[in-house]
């Protein structure tokens, strides 16, 4: 029972009971998900990450930007996100509304470079 304390199974699942599902770490999130953000929102998270701030401030500020962005493909709830250590946690909503803006802000990206090369 010690070694399942210790090893964290248990915090694992009482957050998983609590409904966040998905975790991913400050460094992944980032990167995963910033094409979410406007360009002006992604600077200020590039300046932030070159002046070394800790990536949970970083994050800290990508989740303050983030309702506004998943409002727009579906109706974001507060409180789907939250901050853990070293992780993200979301909630299946969240975490589908946040795949499905990056599919999109991507779709985006592309379109303009396919334009630029006709």
């Amino acid at each position: 029972m010690d070694q399942l304390n210790c090893s964290g199974v248990f915090e694992a699942v009482r957050i998983r009971q609590s409904g966040f599902s998905s975790r991913v770490c400050f460094e992944d999130f980032v990167a995963r998900y910033k094409p979410v953000l406007t360009r002006p929102q992604q600077k200020s998270i590039n300046e932030a990450k070159a002046s070394g701030k800790p990536f949970s401030e970083v994050v800290a500020m990508m989740l303050k930007d983030l309702p506004e962005a998943l409002n727009q493909v579906g109706e974001y709830t507060e409180g789907d996100m939250c901050l853990g250590k070293s992780k993200v946690f979301c909630r299946v909503r969240a975490h589908t509304l946040l795949d499905k803006a990056r599919d999109m802000s991507l779709v985006g990206y592309v379109l303009i470079f396919s334009e630029s090369g006709e």
